[in-house]
């Protein structure tokens, strides 16, 4: 897959050194970065909504009920690690367990990144490169968040590896290509978007098949192979409307205008988050993910032509350096102007560096260089640099090549000098790594001091506490709501979360509230609005918070049945309007939250660990509320119980 150069081409891989790293380094870095995953190992869960929906369905798998989420199907996610968490579970395995092999799994990864880049590049380039994936933070937190990534990437760099042997010359060349296909079919079994990875490896492997500078037969049977393996596996995840509507018997198609958050009396519940689409045809709750280009830029000449490149250089800085977030958020008008800099910097170093590398010859750099511009063009002002995970190594590689070719051109001016600068690769990949391990020590630390050191209980520091108090009210569903209840909740973003924790079905109505007072503001609103309805009585809280209103509704009040579209296009005071028309008649349970309880103080990175300060654990952003017998909400008083989420909480 490489391409020898002539002496002239040195500038572009100044440093690319042949030699053997030293086994004793070698063993080095293994054992550091393994004992670094080790020492973030906790048999806490992290609260977070992805990793809720894969708990969620993995518990569903055990329980025998299939890939569901409150009884209804999810097309949103890929299988297999559902299915995987599921195995685990059903073997006994608690949270702790399942942590232990994410750690494991990711691990692995590096292990088979390293393997395999040695072939694409060198063995220095793929230490460096592993090194520099490994150590970035949104790579190691998803070792310890039950996400998709550990089992993909592990699966992933396996089929790249054995797609790296694959030679005419080798006598077992179809055993190394049906291999590599299993397992970057269970890759994408994953994720989805492993297949924007798949083009730049199976074009490398195809060009080296090629005889003479012409493709072969047997070049014409991989490439057969190849489309219709992970055709087929597209078509499954992705079947064409038409296609499903011949495949799918008449009896079974619906249509429906029902609300995603109204009660589910004669239909299945659709997607009830706006990031995804609506399916009715197929009765599922979360649907296939919603393109949205360039989100959040403004679609003027303006804003399209300057902010992609700095929102494309964020996604290389912070998906390797994690601290580089806390410069691109500031409100410093100095640190605004060197966040941009460095954005637009790393992107178009970036791009120098994956040309360089393509125009050597390495074209697997394509399916990187697709899998990015997907992520970048898609996602737009919507920063997750998690995404970056599998080409994390990639991307440094991108990066490296780049400055070391822009040092180069720059030292060797003017024209015909005799400087020659075959060694400022090797510093620029050391000084690399050093900044990635510099930029994302700090977050390890702050993730270690949240486990180990903290000396709190864990719900009470991680996020700031954020979610304490609905761990709390998981816990009392799970003890004092009936099986088959619906709990209600004003915010759907965590919905998945509430559903792990409670094991009840949970629906919303939506609405952001900044703090307490805002929601008293709404019952007020509502009692103003509906002057026949009961007395409105209040309700002591524990906390900082009192005096909560508990309000009333007119008996005759239904869930409203509003078309999807119009309940997403509804405006801020419609949705005030409607909020206590949203929940069903019968529906018992409230859960409320704020999103600013601190009085409208937003918390950045890393502000959601630290500063700790005493109050903390006082702040409130969770309450729930009960219907009483006379049609009014009545605040729960909540005790604390955490330590059930050390396994994994049953569910009716």
């Amino acid at each position: 897959m490489t391409t020898m150069t002539t002496e002239q081409d040195v500038a572009p891989m100044a440093g690319d050194d042949a030699r053997p790293v030293a086994r004793k380094w070698l063993w080095f870095w293994a054992g550091a970065v393994t004992l670094m995953y080790a020492l973030l190992w906790s048999p806490q869960w992290y609260p977070l909504s992805d990793s809720s929906l894969y708990l969620s369905l993995g518990r569903s798998v055990a329980l025998g009920r299939g890939l569901t989420v409150m009884g209804d199907p999810v097309r949103l996610v890929p299988p297999l690690t559902p299915l995987f968490i599921g195995m685990l579970i059903k073997m006994g395995a608690g949270i702790g367990v399942i942590q232990a092999a994410m750690i494991v799994l990711m691990l692995v990864s590096h292990a088979l990144c390293f393997l395999t880049l040695r072939r694409w590049t060198n063995e220095r380039l793929a230490l460096a490169a592993t090194l520099a994936s490994a150590l970035s933070y949104w790579v190691f937190a998803n070792a310890f968040t039950i996400m998709s990534e550990p089992l993909c990437v592990a699966l992933m760099w396996g089929g790249f590896l054995a797609l790296s042997h694959v030679t005419l010359e080798s006598p077992r060349r179809w055993v190394l290509l049906i291999a590599a296909c299993v397992l970057l079919v269970l890759a994408a079994a994953n994720r989805d978007a492993i297949f924007c990875l798949l083009p730049g490896p199976l074009l490398a492997v195809l060009i080296r098949a090629r005889r003479g500078g012409r493709w072969s037969r047997e070049s014409m049977a991989w490439a057969a192979l190849f489309v219709v393996v992970f055709g087929s596996w597209f078509l499954y995840r992705y079947p064409p409307k038409f296609l499903v509507g011949m495949l799918t018997p008449r009896n079974k198609l619906v249509t429906t205008t029902q609300s995603t958050t109204a009660p589910t009396a004669n239909q299945p519940a659709l997607a009830i988050n706006p990031e995804f689409e609506a399916e009715p045809e197929a009765t599922v709750r979360e649907g296939r993910y919603q393109a949205k280009w360039m989100n959040g830029v403004k679609r003027d000449f303006k804003h399209m032509l300057t902010e992609p490149p700095v929102l494309g250089g964020r996604w290389v800085c912070e998906g390797m350096v994690m601290a580089s977030v806390g410069v691109f958020d500031s409100k410093v008008e100095g640190l605004k102007v060197f966040g941009t800099t460095a954005a637009l910097i790393a992107f178009v170093l970036a791009i120098a560096g994956g040309i360089i590398l393509l125009r050597r010859g390495h074209w697997w750099v394509v399916g990187p260089a697709m899998y990015f511009a997907f992520i970048w063009l898609q996602w737009g002002t919507r920063i997750k640099p998690r995404y970056m995970v599998p080409i994390a190594p990639v991307l440094f590689l991108f990066v490296w090549s780049g400055l070391t070719w822009l040092i180069v051109l720059l030292a060797a001016q003017p024209k015909g000098s005799r400087w020659n600068g075959r060694r400022v690769g090797q510093v620029v990949l050391a000084v690399l790594v050093g900044i990635v391990l510099l930029g994302n020590a700090f977050p390890w630390g702050v993730e270690f001091y949240v486990r180990h050191v903290a000396g709190r209980e864990f719900y009470g520091v991680a996020r700031r506490g954020a979610y304490a108090q609905l761990v709390d009210i998981g816990a009392y569903a799970q003890q004092h709501v009936p099986p088959g209840q619906t709990i209600w909740m004003n915010a759907g973003a965590h919905r998945r979360i509430a559903y792990f924790l409670s094991g009840r079905r949970i629906e919303t109505s939506e609405l952001a509230l900044g703090d307490w007072k805002d929601w008293n503001r709404l019952l007020q609103e509502y009692r103003d609005a509906n002057p026949t309805t009961g007395p409105t009585t209040r309700a002591t809280t524990t906390g900082p918070t009192t005096g909560a209103l508990a309000t009333t509704r007119p008996a005759t009040t239904q869930a409203t049945s509003q078309p999807l579209v119009a309940k997403r296009r509804m405006s801020a005071a419609m949705r005030r309007r409607l909020f206590f028309n949203g929940i069903a008649r019968q529906g018992r349970y409230l859960i409320v939250f704020v999103n600013h309880p601190r009085g409208g103080k937003t918390e950045g990175w890393p502000g959601w660990h630290l500063p700790m300060r005493d109050d903390d654990t006082q702040v409130e952003w969770w309450r729930l509320y009960e219907r009483q017998a006379d049609d009014t909400w009545k605040v729960v008083s909540v005790p604390r119980s955490r330590e059930y989420v050390r396994g994994v909480p049953p569910a009716d």
